[in-house]
């Protein structure tokens, strides 16, 4: 027998015995999502040099991977990131919504500047909130293509229930 045949067998061997050991690592947010295919497409990395500046007063060359669909080209996300993301920048806005709320409420007697204050403090945490329109997206597109799946998963599994 040739390598490559035992190397089929022991795969197929392998698969029979550990079928719950192969794992589809989009399932773990691994892969970056397109937001426009609306798919975990092939992606090429690109690199970007971003000047920063130093406490010295010195500069130097920041180096950021950037992934981007080999499709139609647009920038992709990691879902797990974008949930990390999403999480920080949520908890922020709470925390400052009951920052300012302690400080217009309990420090201050509640008048109509503290009320109007606190209002405006409300909305800059809701815009605060709103600030990450990429991953927001990313993550939106992905329910959605997962919630169009299962319908349409499910209405082919009742057109074959019917036949």
């Amino acid at each position: 027998m040739s390598q490559a045949n035992l190397a089929f067998i022991a795969e197929c061997v392998f698969k029979q015995l550990m079928p719950d050991v192969m794992v589809d690592i989009t399932e773990d947010g691994d892969e970056p999502w397109c937001s426009t295919c609306l798919a975990f497409t092939d992606y090429r990395r690109k690199w970007q040099s971003l000047p920063r500046a130093d406490l010295d007063g010195g500069t130097y060359t920041e180096n950021t991977e950037n992934t981007h669909c080999v499709d139609c080209g647009s920038r992709m996300y990691k879902l797990s990131n974008c949930r990390q993301v999403l999480l920080f920048v949520r908890l922020l806005a709470f925390l400052f919504m009951v920052l300012a709320s302690l400080v217009c409420f309990y420090l201050f007697p509640p008048t109509p500047v503290s009320l109007l204050c606190w209002m405006l403090c409300l909305l800059a945490a809701w815009a605060f909130a709103q600030i990450p329109i990429n991953a927001r997206q990313a993550l939106y597109t992905f329910r959605s293509s997962q919630a169009n799946q299962r319908v349409y998963n499910a209405r082919n599994q009742i057109e074959e229930d019917l036949k």
